[in-house]
């Protein structure tokens, strides 16, 4: 007997082939089918085939379908027949796995992987395999959750299948004959980067690498479009090595096998990983049952040492890498998923969510992802987990918690201590337990020669075999010895033998381990230890000398007391560039956060906390505004967590008018890193919380309107007009005039309302009139506010020239190379009014000055001017290679208008190149995100303008015609960038090809049509 399940369900019997023709019986039998020699239950038969139809008597509706297939499977049976048998639990289809298609398919095609090194009969097995793919799986049963995974996974494996036929192929040196296959199956995978990376050999193997770099150059395109991100390490070392003129891997003279990078980013551990072994099976089979797999136990139990040794063991098994997210600094659930996210280097913008970027970026990829810590922000960690599993069926995740995460499917995995007994053998021939084997390799890390196995066992069944404390003990042998320690353990513990009900065996001993410890050290360490906890991340010294303000006299003290701490395993240092940098270990952290908030001083503790880091803010300000900025730039970064740690408390404490001080401190920063919408939350929230009378409301009206029209956020203009009311009321000249120019810059950029000019011209005089007081350096604030009026005044106006140099001049005596070199970026506004020469050289060496000083924000903006001057020129492959730069750069900081314009450029390249494919793709990509534009107007402009050339060269002129009418009937927004360079050639080739009156009725119609319906006629040609 043999079952077919590609295509119609089919069961041949005896040489005759029967189709099996109610719907209900197809169903059973292939849910059968899907598990032979395995009994399914009633239960799982009917919620599997009925659904949410379930019959009044389910036993009975299972048991008479049963007896039809089995009548039709064997009609000539006596009793309950032998093809699908009864068992206790459930019915069980007795047939073996090699006669039902499906899983023919799956064993031929997981043997040919296994034969790859002889890729002759590799080939055989998976032709045969591929033979059985007629038609697609369960085209004949209806969608039920089962069969759509099942298909799925069929389907994915079909893609592999296909792929390994090519690999046999081109292992024989058959090239040429996998070509066209890649570019079908890459048109149905296209950010499949391995794929790409067998055509780009295979290309280049029969002698047409321009061809396969082409095909590099597509798939980085695209994976920017889609994704926002860049292609993997593996395929740029590909494309590398074809620039380079070397042999691919599979290429008959290679010389080597293939070369892969290492991919993930699990630290490195120094010391020995010990036990464990049957922790790591259980963890396989969790990650073989789910994609969700949960070590829970207490802290300190290992948890995450475990879960890395796991991750760490079977690198083959997920070639897109292994990777560690660590939530343990997150103090806000709502961070998350952004958390996870920069795992890989993934941010989101204004109307594209941070999850929907990951899940794109996840959805091809096979990777596992370690997530370490989740109990603190379970909920939220949960909500991330599910989303990514969701959106990617090959991603396995491994995560540490203390508790079960809640989610359907999850397998758990409880960690226990380290086992006391064991086979592993000391020197003296004894046998010890993987307890004890742990405590002797960290005694001798720390230089003890001499081991007592007898105390190693005492100390061992004291702290119950938890890693933590043994970590904790070992560290206690570098004053004492083995006896001494046992001896010492034992009377500490007895103080703990008062058992709180509601604690678990295992946490009564963590906490008698961490509190051991905690007992050796003197009030003002105990002190210390209570107010490290507050810090949410890795501090340095200075920040660890203002918590604890007061406990010691200088920093030598400090430093003296951090290492007693080191010592004692409860602090840990983690080098860096910067200099040494501390942490406390999880569980310490929580026991000592716990001592904190008891001892009544969290809040001043806290407090403390936040004013270092706003000190730390302020000087750091005129740093980041003159030449300090690189160095002072990378230590923000590495303390920007501590940076939202200081807003939170300020907000908390009700002390919005902090917040926004750190904002003037820092706002600069913020706005050269693409980090705007994150700043615009806070300042609004502050500004919201301020006193109607405060000054400080104003400053965080300004930065909030300045940075949201960084970005062309439709918030710039409400901040701004609610500012300047307010401003007017103090009757502060000074005032009044910063909120008029940062309104005229967030009209300017949002609207065609010429209302903008009048404001900036007054903004302009009071600000001339009234420079003081001053929030920055003179000379540095003089270059801000004429690169805030150059920018938005029209081209035209006589006095721009003179606000450009003046504004040049400033900052660059302020040595700010970062806006100096923004500024004379901006000067492409004076096209066509200054010296083109000038202006264009002004914008070639902005981009080189920006490339030095890694500020994607402005180094996007920067690549859009010098790609317009780069098509102006006809250098249209250099123009692409700008705005593709560009385009990353901008939705990474979230600057939607801008990422807009440069894909919108693109577009206008490949068009004049003839890339019409490519240049549609762009432009599909900007209508499905239109609703999320800010100046919507300006988009639809530009849409229209290149849809209509781009339809003219598919041959419908009277589609591009009316399209043209559309684009006619918006207003017009653009001054310096450039529509399609042949709008007189289309114009043209119209009249030529309709005749002038039809043109122009089509025009005419054109004009009554609303972007929607304009959309509505060419989205499906572009498709």
């Amino acid at each position: 007997m043999r079952i077919t399940l590609f295509g119609a369900t089919t069961v041949c019997v005896d040489g005759n082939d029967i189709i099996v023709t109610a719907a209900r019986q197809r169903a059973v039998l292939a849910r059968l089918a899907l598990t032979p020699g395995v009994a399914v239950s009633a239960d799982q038969l009917l919620t599997d085939v009925w659904g949410d139809d379930l019959p009044s008597n389910g036993a009975k509706a299972v048991a008479f379908q049963i007896n039809k297939l089995r009548g039709l499977l064997e009609p000539s049976r006596t009793g309950t027949g032998s093809v699908i048998t009864t068992h206790a639990a459930g019915y069980r289809l007795e047939i073996n796995g090699d006669d039902i298609d499906l899983h023919r398919f799956d064993r031929l095609v997981s043997d040919a992987r296994a034969r790859l090194d002889e890729p002759i009969e590799a080939g055989q097995l998976i032709d045969a395999a591929l033979v059985l793919w007629g038609d697609r799986p369960f085209v004949d049963i209806d969608d039920q959750p089962w069969v759509n995974d099942e298909l799925a996974r069929l389907v994915q494996l079909h893609l592999l299948a296909r792929r390994t036929r090519i690999h046999c192929l081109m292992a024989r040196g058959h090239h040429a004959d996998v070509i066209v296959e890649l570019e079908q199956l890459i048109r149905g995978h296209p950010l499949e980067e391995g794929l790409v990376a067998d055509q780009m050999t295979a290309l280049h193997s029969v002698g047409r690498t321009a061809d396969a770099l082409r095909q590099y150059g597509d798939l980085r395109l695209r994976l920017s479009d889609e994704l926002g991100i860049e292609p993997s390490a593996d395929i740029v070392a590909l494309e590398r090595r074809l620039l380079d003129g070397l042999p691919t891997a599979t290429t008959p003279d290679a010389t080597s096998g293939s070369h892969e990078l290492e991919r993930g980013n699990l630290p490195v551990i120094p010391t020995q990983f010990v036990g464990r072994d049957t922790e790591l099976e259980r963890i396989g089979e969790a990650l073989s049952a789910s994609p969700l797999g949960v070590l829970t136990g207490p802290g300190g139990i290992g948890k995450t040492r475990l879960a890395l040794e796991y991750a760490r063991s079977a690198p083959a098994s997920w070639p897109d890498g292994t990777w560690l997210v660590e939530l343990a600094p997150v103090s806000d659930p709502s961070l998350v998923i952004s958390v996870v996210a920069a795992t890989f280097g993934l941010r989101s913008g204004e109307g594209a969510s941070i999850g929907d970027v990951l899940h794109r970026y996840l959805r091809e990829r096979k990777l596992l992802l370690v997530i370490d810590s989740c109990e603190h922000v379970r909920i939220a960690t949960a909500a991330a987990i599910s989303g990514i599993l969701n959106a990617a069926p090959d991603v396995r995740v491994l995560a540490t918690s203390r508790e079960s995460l809640g989610l359907a499917g999850e397998q758990l995995v409880q960690v226990p201590p380290l086992a006391m007994f064991g086979s592993s053998a000391t020197d003296e021939g004894a046998t010890i337990g993987a307890a004890q084997e742990m405590l002797t390799d960290r005694a001798r890390a720390v230089g003890v020669t001499t081991i007592d196995h007898d105390a190693v066992e005492r100390i061992c069944a004291r702290v119950d075999g938890i890693p933590l404390g043994i970590e904790l003990a070992a560290a206690r042998l570098r004053t004492m010895s083995f006896v001494e320690l046992a001896d010492h353990i034992d009377l500490s513990l007895k103080a703990l033998a008062v058992r709180s009900k509601q604690d678990t065996g295992r946490h009564r001993t963590l906490v008698a381990t961490v509190e051991w410890s905690y007992s050796a050290l003197t009030e003002d360490e105990q002190f210390a230890l209570q107010r490290l906890s507050i810090f949410p991340a890795p501090f340095d010294l200075p920040a660890a000398e203002a918590v604890t303000g007061g406990l010691v006299v200088d920093r030598w003290q400090m430093l003296d007391m951090i290492g007693t701490l080191i010592d004692k395993s409860l602090v840990v240092t983690q080098p860096g560039v910067s200099g040494t940098r501390y942490r406390l270990l999880v569980p310490v952290r929580e026991f000592a956060g716990e001592r904190l908030e008891a001892s009544g001083e969290l809040d001043a503790t806290r407090l403390r906390h936040a004013e270092h880091y706003a000190a730390f803010a302020e000087q750091a300000s005129p740093q980041i505004r003159g030449a300090g900025y690189p160095e002072w730039a990378g230590r923000l970064f590495l303390e920007l967590n501590h940076l939202r740690h200081a807003i939170d408390t300020f907000m908390a404490c009700d002390r919005p008018e902090a917040v926004i001080q750190i904002g003037i401190s820092l706002h600069v920063f913020f706005l050269h890193n693409g980090l705007h919408l994150e700043f615009i939350e806070s300042m609004a929230a502050a500004v919201a919380a301020t006193s109607e009378t405060d000054p400080a409301r104003i400053r965080g009206r300004w930065l909030a309107s300045i940075m949201s029209t960084g970005i062309t956020d439709p918030r710039a203009v409400d901040q701004a007009r609610a500012g300047l009311a307010e401003a007017r009321t103090t009757c502060d000249q000074n005032l009044i005039g910063r909120m008029e120019l940062a309104l005229g810059a967030a009209i300017h950029n949002l609207s065609l309302d010429p209302e903008y000019l009048e404001h900036l011209t007054e903004g302009c005089r009071l600000l001339e009139a009234h420079p003081e007081p001053r929030w920055w350096d003179p000379t540095w604030e003089e270059g801000l506010h004429h690169l805030i009026i150059a920018t938005h005044l029209p081209a035209s106006d006589d006095r721009v020239r003179e606000h450009f140099e003046r504004g040049l001049d400033a900052l660059d005596q302020a040595n700010d190379a970062v806006l100096h070199s923004a500024l004379l970026s901006e000067t492409v506004s004076l096209w066509g009014v200054a010296d083109d020469g000038w202006v264009m050289d002004n914008t070639h060496r902005s981009v080189e000055l920006l490339d030095q000083l890694d500020v994607p924000y402005w180094s996007g903006h920067s690549r859009i001017t010098n790609g317009v001057f780069l098509m102006l020129r006809d250098r249209l492959d250099e123009a692409i290679a700008n705005f593709d730069l560009a385009s990353g750069e901008l939705i990474g900081c979230g600057d939607m208008n801008c990422w807009a314009t440069s894909l919108g450029l693109l577009a206008s390249c490949r068009i004049e190149l003839g890339q019409l494919d490519g240049a549609a793709a762009h432009l599909l990509v900007v209508v499905e995100q239109m609703d999320h534009l800010p100046a919507t107007q300006r988009h639809q402009a530009r849409i229209l303008d290149r849809a209509a050339t781009l339809i003219y060269r598919h041959g419908e002129s009277e589609v591009a015609a009316t399209l043209l009418g559309a684009r006619l009937a918006v207003p017009n927004w653009e001054t310096f960038i450039p529509w399609t360079a042949d709008r007189i050639g289309l114009d043209s080739g119209l009249n030529e090809l309709l005749g002038h009156k039809r043109t122009n009725k089509l025009i005419d119609a054109g004009r009554d049509l609303d972007f929607e319906a304009a959309a509505r006629l060419f989205v499906p040609l572009l498709h």
